[in-house]
C-alpha cells in the first residue's frame, strides 16, 4: 500500500514497476491511453498514504506533513519529508486523472486510502466524489481479523461494494470482542505501527478480487446486450 505500481505493458501481468514521483507524471498519458484504447479491464490503485495520514498529527507518531490549512503540505518541511509530500501529491493527481478516464470508458476502478486521509479533502478527489457514478465506502480492517480497526476508504466506479462495507461498532471490536490496538508509536523493533498496519488483510483481498471480477463481467454483459438485441431483430 505504500507505493503505486504499473505494468510494463497493458498485456503483461507481473513484473510490476514501482514508480517514482517523476515517472508517475511521465506515465499519466500512457496509462490513460491504455484505458481509452480498452486495454485495461479493471484498476485498483492504493496511492501512498505516508504523507496523507492524520495519524501523523497525533502525539507519539511520525512528524505531521499536512493539516487542514495546508492540505498540499506544511511549509518548512525537511527535504526528505517534502519529497514524501510531493510524491503523494503526484500519485494522487495521477490516480484522479486515471479515474476520469475510467469514467469515460466505463472501466471499473477502486482508489484506496485511509478513511480519515487528508487526500479525500483535496480538490481532485473531492470533485470525483461529487460524481453520481462514484461510491465512497468505509471498511474497517478489524472486521477481517486485524487487531487494529484501521478505517479505510475505497472510492469506486461501477462496483458493487456491499461485500467490503464492513465497519466496527462499539468500544470493543465486534469481531474479537477485545480493545483495538492503537496505531500510535512503534513496536519493540522501532517500526511505526502505522507502517505495520498498511498491508490488506487476506479476507479483504479476496473480497476485492471477487468484486473486481464481478464488476468486469457485469459491464461486459451490458455491452453485449445491445449486440444480441440487434441480432435477434
Amino acid at each position: 500500500m505504500g507505493s503505486l505500481g504499473t505494468t510494463s505493458s497493458p498485456s503483461t501481468c507481473g513484473s510490476a514497476l514501482r514508480t517514482t514521483c517523476a515517472s508517475v507524471a511521465s506515465r499519466t498519458n500512457l496509462v490513460s491511453g491504455w484505458v481509452q484504447a480498452d486495454k485495461i479491464a479493471f484498476v485498483l490503485a492504493a496511492f501512498p498514504c505516508q504523507s496523507f495520514s492524520k495519524a501523523r498529527n497525533r502525539p507519539g507518531g511520525p512528524p505531521a506533513l499536512r493539516d487542514s490549512a495546508h492540505l498540499t503540505g506544511l511549509p518548512g518541511l525537511r527535504p526528505c519529508d517534502q519529497r514524501k509530500v510531493l510524491r503523494g501529491n503526484e500519485c494522487l493527481y495521477f490516480c484522479c486523472r486515471l479515474a476520469w478516464a475510467c469514467l469515460l470508458r466505463l472501466v471499473p476502478l477502486i482508489l484506496e486510502n485511509p478513511w480519515t486521509s487528508w487526500a479525500w479533502q483535496l480538490a481532485s478527489p473531492a470533485q470525483l466524489l461529487r460524481n453520481p457514478h462514484v461510491r465512497f465506502t468505509r471498511t474497517d480492517f478489524c472486521q477481517f481479523g486485524t487487531p487494529w480497526r484501521k478505517s479505510t476508504g475505497f472510492l469506486s466506479l461501477f462496483c458493487e461494494t456491499v461485500a467490503i462495507e464492513r465497519t466496527c461498532t462499539g468500544k470493543l471490536c465486534s469481531v474479537s470482542h477485545k480493545p483495538h490496538l492503537q496505531l500510535c508509536g512503534t513496536n519493540d523493533e522501532g517500526i511505526f505501527w502505522t507502517h505495520i498496519a498498511e498491508a490488506y488483510p487476506l479476507g479483504l483481498c479476496r473480497r476485492l478480487a471477487r468484486m473486481a471480477h464481478n464488476a468486469v463481467l457485469a459491464l461486459q454483459a451490458e455491452r453485449l446486450d445491445p449486440i444480441f438485441c440487434q441480432v435477434c431483430r
